[in-house]
């Protein structure tokens, strides 16, 4: 199986650790955070890794990944990077965001899923935002649901008390997903080449989209998307703050 980790972004929240590095490059007791991620990936049930790399992009030397180039990163986000792997797709694929880490876990509940499409969320995710001043929880990516088992809405700045949980940044899509993927990336594409200045879902253009506005998309379309209760450890890191916390929990 497939994984493909976005990691081509500066993270601006974390400059003072980021200068000479990528974010997933910042050190975690030894260990940087990118090493982490990628051995939980490898030893439950990931056997090819792909990296879209941007920022200090000379810092992935090793040659156990597959990298993909996003040289325009200062100009778009996290949906366009994604899909500079677009190769890596078409098999089936788990996505994750790049500053995130996680226990083996939650990689296996995602791959065993089941699911065409399906993103994990943490249904237990307010009390992570206890003293998070630099990341406030109107900037948290939440996921509605009206059956309490699928998607029926994801966006920021939403009533997070109605929310069924947060999106952690990972979600799995199968040969059959990939492909409505592909195909619904490729018409918005198509139509937004033309119309660049037009608004999509929460972005203010296609090309500053998150993910969150693509699985808005394929809901609005009608395609289910089912949300997996993550069940195990997980975290953040998008502020010093973070960082810190991850550090006295995580060894």
């Amino acid at each position: 199986m497939n994984a493909i980790i976005v990691a081509a972004g500066i993270g601006k929240r974390l400059r003072e650790f980021t200068i000479d590095r990528p974010k997933c490059m910042v050190d975690i007791n030894g260990k940087s955070l990118f090493e982490r991620q990628t051995g939980t990936l490898f030893k439950n049930g990931i056997s090819t890794i792909n990296v879209v790399v941007g920022y200090k992009k000379e810092c992935f030397k090793s040659n156990k990944y597959h990298y993909y180039e996003n040289k325009d990163f200062h100009n778009n986000n996290i949906l366009h990077s994604l899909f500079y792997a677009e190769e890596a797709m078409a098999s089936g694929f788990l996505f994750s965001y790049s500053d995130i880490i996680y226990e083996g876990n939650i990689v296996k509940q995602m791959l065993s899923s089941g699911a065409d499409m399906a993103v994990a969320a943490d249904t237990e995710w307010i009390s992570h935002y206890e003293g998070r001043t630099e990341h406030p929880i109107e900037e948290a990516e939440l996921i509605f649901s009206e059956d309490y088992k699928t998607v029926s809405s994801m966006k920021k700045n939403a009533d997070h008390e109605k929310a069924f949980g947060e999106f952690i940044g990972m979600a799995f899509f199968s040969e059959r997903g990939a492909k409505v993927l592909i195909n619904v990336f490729g018409e918005l594409k198509e139509y937004y080449t033309k119309n660049p200045a037009k608004s999509f879902h929460s972005a203010k253009t296609f090309k500053q989209a998150y993910m969150t506005d693509m699985f808005q998309e394929l809901s609005n379309r009608g395609y289910l998307i089912e949300i997996i209760g993550v069940k195990g450890r997980w975290a953040e890191i998008d502020t010093s703050w973070d960082l810190e916390v991850v550090k006295k929990c995580w060894k």
